[in-house]
């Protein structure tokens, strides 16, 4: 009757009553029937899928199945036993009607809330799932479930030594060979991790990079904010051990070419000019849930710093002038996901530094210090938040909340309009096509702006 009375069909609870109890993430997120057996349904949430052949009046638990974070289940309507499966970790497909499964992630189009890139490597932190990496600067992804993620995370590449990267996510593990093999590293290492959903704004902490740095001074140190304080390794991340009397729970940490060292956290912006031996409580102007994150130093000023505030469902950046005495708002805001912040960083250009602003609503970029903002955000989706941004040779590079990575080698390119097209396709094997007058012939993702006219 068109939903106007209602009546429960369901005889054994399914199995999650203890699971609902927990609390809404554990109650189903997708319910669907296969069109050629109407009388099957199918029905998964966080970590589970069931399979009723009776009407949905009794389920049973599929074992091995797609166990993953399910968003929605799509059964083939011209294929009887084809059935796709989205989820937080990727696509997953069954040709044989439930009995096997396969992984359809070839691309890292995951909720991705960030990413670290070491030569052709490019390391993810992806949500509820092992990091998906690239080998070859994204033409073809690969699942390495030696890297495990968890809840996302946060990485970070030696900007002086390219070779070292450091991957939070279950466990805190670095790389000292440009991200091949990750090992984790000895010392006192328990309260890097943070425990989820705390009153800071997300593990992610708003912004690329900002809570690991590395020193261009001293040559292998590494700092990692924790819960307890920060973490300093004095070998390349071999190992770590906590700073006596440093911040704790800080949302960013920043450390300027001449080894000045911020901490931003809850109570307030915290300074040290000896390399976190002594602190000094600098600006109480951001506190609580206002506490300034992302924070960033223009490589050619020092004295000037950006960071970001996200409060309320917003993220709005500012800047200071005079090494982070006081701040002033720098003209841009924007709505953003729990899961990735809005973030700010300072790029060298190569003339000068300019500032970008990434957040739910895409890519900004300012050449006169914030007095005004261009929209850089071309071809990404409007649905997706920019989760970090790196500059690599003139190419940028950032992980997304939704569309995983993306890269654009026109950033600072002025001649393109925001709205010229970008064709993005994939090209499979023993194949080629040729797009204004540009051949590909190589398997995996390609993409160019078309010509106008």
């Amino acid at each position: 009757d068109s939903g106007k009375t209602w009546e429960q069909v369901n005889l054994t609870d399914i199995g999650l009553g203890t699971q609902f109890k927990a609390g809404i993430g554990y109650a189903p997120q997708y319910i669907a029937y296969n069109p050629f057996y109407p009388s099957v349904m199918y029905l998964a949430g966080d970590g589970y899928f069931y399979v009723s052949t009776d009407d949905g009046r009794n389920f049973t638990h599929l074992v091995p199945g797609p166990n993953y974070d399910v968003r929605f289940i799509y059964p083939d309507p011209y294929e009887r036993n084809v059935i796709f499966v989205g989820a937080d970790q990727g696509l997953f497909v069954t040709y044989d009607n439930c009995s096997t499964w396969q992984s359809l992630n070839n691309r890292s189009t995951n909720l991705l809330t960030d990413m670290a890139i070491s030569g052709k490597n490019i390391i993810t932190n992806v949500a509820d799932y092992s990091s998906i990496d690239s080998n070859n600067f994204g033409v073809s992804w690969y699942e390495n479930s030696k890297v495990l993620t968890g809840e996302g995370g946060v990485s970070a590449t030696d900007p002086y030594n390219s070779s070292i990267v450091v991957f939070i996510g279950i466990n805190l593990e670095v790389s000292q060979d440009g991200g091949n093999r990750f090992f984790i590293p000895g010392g006192n290492i328990s309260g890097i991790f943070k425990p989820p959903l705390t009153t800071y704004v997300s593990f992610k902490n708003g912004g690329t990079e900002s809570t690991i740095v590395f020193s261009k001074i001293d040559p292998g140190y590494i700092f990692i904010a924790g819960k307890n304080g920060i973490y300093e390794s004095e070998n390349a991340g071999s190992s770590f051990n906590l700073m006596n009397n440093s911040p704790e729970a800080c949302l960013s940490i920043a450390l300027s070419p001449n080894n000045t060292f911020y901490a931003s956290n809850g109570s307030g912006l915290y300074v040290s000019y000896n390399l976190g031996n002594s602190w000094e409580l600098l600006n109480k102007n951001f506190t609580g849930y206002g506490a300034l994150a992302a924070l960033s130093f223009d490589p050619l000023s020092p004295n000037i710093i950006a960071g970001v505030v996200n409060f309320a469902g917003n993220s709005s950046a500012f800047l200071s002038d005079n090494g982070g005495k006081t701040f002033f708002y720098a003209n841009i805001s924007s709505q953003f996901i729990y899961s990735a912040p809005g973030s700010i960083c300072f790029i060298d250009n190569g003339s000068s530094a300019v500032l970008v602003f990434m957040s739910g609503d895409g890519v900004y970029i300012s050449y006169n210090f914030g007095a005004s903002w261009v929209d850089k955000s071309f071809n990404l989706n409007s649905e997706s938040s920019v989760t970090s941004l790196s500059f690599i040779n003139g190419t940028a590079y950032v992980s997304t909340w939704g569309e995983g990575v993306m890269y654009n080698t026109e950033l600072f390119n002025e001649s393109y309009a925001s709205t010229k097209p970008l064709l993005t396709f994939y090209l499979p094997e023993n194949s080629s096509v040729t797009v204004n007058n540009v051949s590909f012939n190589m398997r995996g993702y390609h993409s160019l702006f078309i010509n106008i006219g």
